[in-house]
């Protein structure tokens, strides 16, 4: 007859709990703590019989020889009583008292015999514990420690004062007794006995359990052969066999139990591994589980990068099958280092890539730094990366098949809306927001400012919000890197404009831009403030002319902008400041800005040049700023 595991269980569980349960009850409750208890009330009673019977004695010869000193024979008597009680007493803290009417006080405890009582009136206050209960053992305090033992009145009477001359007889009363703690304390040893006892009985018990299991184990193992041979079934084609309906066992539970789930595990495991290579871990995670919050859109405080590897067109070329292992480990590298900094790999896009780092707590945005220190390291590991590839891949070292290149990255951070995106025939787990088209547009500017890596101003202000940017030795702690702005510019369809960082350090007297190999005069970030400032101001000339109709202002500007133009050429060619040619960019016309391309000298020799004449967009924002190209 099958039997449920469950039940068979649970049966012999309660049994056992059952007979460990009267069993420990009885012996220890009803046998064991009353022998224990007993015997320590006839401890108890037996010392305060000889108590008695000692000072009856003593009373008795010190009435008889009238001559000895009353007072002091007494005084000895009790002494004598007391030191021989806690002589023999067996804890530390046991006491005896002899207290009188007068509340007069004789006694002491075993390991301090001075030890006396702190209450007022103890002769009432015991007199009236005797009184009181009909209880064999006494539960008192003294001096708010819980004692437990006997009280009784003397038997035989004393001189009052302790006075032969005095006719009147007193009745002392005499408390002994042991700290609560002290009188349980053999039952509590006992106690951690029956405890041992105990885990005897559950062990026996559970030799009976694995016994009665034994047979549904085996069952377990055979229908986990055969749900291994089923997954592939199942993998391959999608349909379960008819194995496990030929599966017998004793037990019900045994053919529905889910061992089936661990496989299921695996094969989800396996699947994760693929999924998470083509969508975000996140939202893989956040499906299996039923998370809507992860699944469906929401938005999220992160940094955004956008990443591009510079040369890898030519990469592709040089060694076009070995190209895609190559963009592997380079992709490889950056998924390395951005992990470290909390920061994900959302989407692969050719040669470029889009990365986040996500800020759990929005008023502590430390993605900002982790994106910034990750890009850092980027940079900072390319030639590593190069000369391992160039062994791999071009161990000749031959010219034609070296691997050259480096990234471009822009960075922006924000708000944005992460969620499924697309048709409901191909979507993904996406982002979407400003941040994310800002640090695109970003990565492409580098081409303009021959730069490798550009920050935008919300960046910068949440990295400002957590340090002081104006404190470059914190800065320097932080990334061993500076901001510099290169420019000030608005992103398409917005009023406002922001300012464009990159980075730099300081080498010795020279400087040099992140990702640059090259370093340069230091002196070229002071001439290229100075020019891109009078380069900004120029601005209210042009508008003064365009817009506002101020004929002379143009001659100002011809004065302004040809001195410019020479200052920023200068910045470019004896410098190699290349961001200058941006602004040499934006002040020439097409025909001049090639002629400084393909002939300096001739172009060093001009007075007069083309300008390029701003926008009205340009002009006619109220915070002159011009849009990005991109």
């Amino acid at each position: 007859m099958k039997q449920k595991l469950s039940k068979s269980l649970l049966f012999y569980d309660i049994i056992a709990f059952i007979f460990i349960f009267i069993s420990v009850f009885v012996i220890f409750e009803s046998v064991i703590k009353k022998i224990f208890i007993s015997y320590g009330t006839d401890r108890f009673k037996n010392e305060i019989d000889i108590l008695q019977f000692e000072l009856s004695t003593g009373i008795a010869s010190l009435e008889e020889k009238v001559k000895l000193d009353y007072k002091q024979f007494a005084d000895e008597c009790f002494n004598y009583l007391e030191k021989s009680y806690l002589y023999k007493a067996r804890y530390d803290d046991s006491t005896i008292f002899f207290i009188f009417p007068d509340n007069t006080i004789k006694g002491g405890k075993k390991t301090d015999q001075n030890f006396q009582l702190l209450e007022n009136d103890n002769y009432t206050i015991y007199k009236n514990l005797v009184s009181n209960t009909n209880d064999t053992l006494i539960n008192f305090s003294i001096n708010n420690i819980q004692y437990l033992g006997l009280i009784e009145i003397s038997k035989t009477g004393i001189r009052k004062s302790l006075s032969r001359s005095d006719s009147e007889l007193v009745y002392p009363i005499i408390l002994i007794g042991n700290k609560t703690s002290d009188f349980f304390y053999l039952i509590d040893i006992t106690r951690i006995f029956f405890i041992a006892w105990l885990f005897l009985i559950l062990s026996i018990i559970a030799i009976f359990k694995i016994r009665l299991t034994a047979k549904a184990a085996f069952d377990i193992k055979t229908i986990s052969g055969m749900l291994r041979d089923e997954s592939t079934n199942i993998r391959t084609h999608g349909v379960i066999g008819e194995a496990l309906k030929g599966v017998n066992s004793d037990f019900i539970e045994v053919n529905d139990l889910n061992i089936s789930s661990i496989d299921l595990n695996n094969a989800l495991i396996d699947l994760k591994n693929v999924v998470k290579g083509v969508t975000n871990n996140e939202f893989f995670i956040g499906t299996i589980t039923g998370n809507k919050a992860i699944t469906e859109q929401h938005e999220i405080n992160c940094s955004v990068m956008f990443l591009d590897i510079k040369g890898f067109t030519t990469i592709s070329e040089k060694h076009k099958a070995k190209s895609m292992k190559i963009g592997i480990a380079i992709f490889s590298m950056v998924g390395e280092i951005i992990k470290k900094y909390n920061g994900e790999i959302r989407k692969l896009l050719g040669d470029a890539a889009l990365i986040t780092f996500k800020d759990n707590d929005k008023n502590k945005p430390f993605s900002a730094i982790n994106a910034i220190k990750s890009a850092i390291e980027i940079l900072e590991s390319v030639d590593t990366l190069k000369n391992e590839l160039n062994k791999e891949y071009n161990p000749s070292n031959v010219k034609q098949f070296e691997i050259d290149f480096n990234f471009r990255i822009g960075i922006d951070s924000g708000v944005v809306n992460e969620g499924l995106y697309g048709t409901p025939d191909n979507f993904e787990y996406g982002i979407i927001g400003d941040p994310v088209n800002t640090a695109s547009r970003f990565e492409g500017l580098n081409k303009q400012y021959y730069t490798n890596i550009l920050i935008n101003e919300n960046t910068y202000k949440m990295v400002n919000s957590l340090i002081s940017i104006q404190d470059n030795q914190k800065i320097k702690e932080l990334f061993d890197y500076s901001f510099l702005i290169l420019d000030e510019a608005r992103t398409k369809g917005k009023e406002e404009s922001g300012k464009i960082f990159t980075l730099y350090k300081s080498i010795g007297t020279n400087i040099q831009l992140s990702g640059w190999k090259q370093p340069l005069n230091h002196l070229a970030l002071e001439r290229f403030f100075k020019s891109y400032n009078e380069f900004k101001n120029s601005i209210v000339l042009w508008k003064k002319y365009k817009i506002e109709g101020n004929i002379d202002a143009y001659e100002t500007i011809k004065t302004v902008w040809y001195k410019l133009i020479k200052d920023f050429a200068e910045l470019d060619t004896t410098y190699s400041f290349h961001p200058a040619k941006q602004f040499l960019k934006l002040m020439l016309k097409f025909e001049d800005y090639e002629l400084f391309e393909k002939n300096i000298q001739l172009f060093t020799g001009k007075i007069n040049f083309e300008l390029k004449t701003p926008s009205d967009d340009w002009l006619l924002n109220k915070l002159l700023a011009r849009e990005l190209d991109k």
